[in-house]
């Protein structure tokens, strides 16, 4: 009977370590252990900033005593107004330390890349293909009341990692910073954030996103002049966030990749750590418990052996 028993009970175990083996990979791969989008919020200074513009028309910024120039013309040397750049176009914003910042916008198509309005809001012209403006003695205008914040809206791309350096070269990288990831509760009304990942001089961040245009990056790019380059303050839904860094890569490491996936998400929400906290009370009390109910029976019988 205690032998049947025994396998009875030894067969099952088997079999539910086999079930464990078998299915349990194969459900992490596909949910559990799969990667999901989660929102990241970057706060960094980087004297270069990359973006594919996204919803950009209704973002205008505006520009004061900026120099304009296409491919091989120069468009205006004093041009005082706003800008709205289209969507799908390639936005660089450079500055390196205290100079002076260049916005170059350009896209491989003939379409526009931007449209310029003046002060009195009348439209002067739409640019075709490539349009830099440049934007000098950055601290005279910001002392005459001339701020320079950049409303941005789509894929960016921040900092650049450099590789090697050509004569007289000034590369243009990333300063510090950093940037949180969190995700959505169960109940869909608060974020839980699960890390926080500082960035290090020379890093590039870069994210991978698998949604649709309509849903882009936001955030703004401002001129800092107490320490130079340009802020950024960006939050986006991806994939996941890569940073890459100097240094030796395997042919497949592009970058260290953050992401985070359902079971990250499951034990950071607060009903499952609260549930956690209260069940490792009960253990601890039902330990305590133990021990004392054990202690108690431990003296009473010896107390009846002494008395026999």
């Amino acid at each position: 009977m205690n032998n049947s028993r025994f396998f009875r009970n030894f067969f099952v175990v088997l079999a539910l370590m086999l079930f464990g083996y078998l299915v349990f990979p194969k459900y992490c791969k596909t949910y559990l252990c799969k990667s999901i989008d989660s929102t990241y919020t970057v706060d960094a200074n980087s004297e270069i900033i990359e973006l594919v513009a996204q919803n950009m028309l209704n973002k205008r910024f505006a520009v004061y005593g900026a120099k304009l120039s296409s491919i091989d013309t120069e468009l205006d040397t004093n041009f005082n107004g706003t800008v709205s750049i289209t969507d799908s176009t390639n936005i660089k914003f450079t500055r390196r330390a205290n100079n002076a910042l260049s916005i170059e916008i350009e896209r491989s198509d003939n379409l526009y890349v931007a449209h310029l309005y003046d002060s009195s809001n009348k439209k002067l012209l739409s640019q075709p293909e490539f349009l830099e403006i440049y934007i000098d003695s950055l601290d005279e205008k910001l002392k005459k009341g001339y701020q320079h914040i950049f409303p941005i809206s789509g894929l960016a791309q921040i900092g650049k990692m450099v590789e090697s350096i050509k004569y007289k070269e000034i590369p243009a990288n990333l300063k510090k910073g950093e940037f949180t990831m969190q995700v959505l509760t169960s109940d869909e009304n608060t974020y839980t954030t699960l890390s926080t990942t500082k960035l290090l001089s020379g890093d590039e961040l870069k994210f991978n996103t698998n949604y649709t245009s309509k849903r882009p990056g936001q955030g703004l790019i401002m001129v800092n002049n107490e320490i130079g380059g340009l802020d950024i303050t960006y939050r986006i839904k991806a994939h996941e966030a890569i940073i890459v860094k100097s240094g030796p890569k395997s042919e497949n490491n592009y970058g260290y990749i953050t992401s985070t996936t359902h079971f990250d998400k499951f034990i950071n929400n607060r009903i499952v750590e609260s549930l956690t906290i209260l069940l490792s009370l009960l253990l601890i009390l039902t330990t305590i418990a133990t021990f004392i109910y054990d202690t108690i029976s431990f003296f009473t019988n010896s107390q009846k052996k002494d008395n026999e």
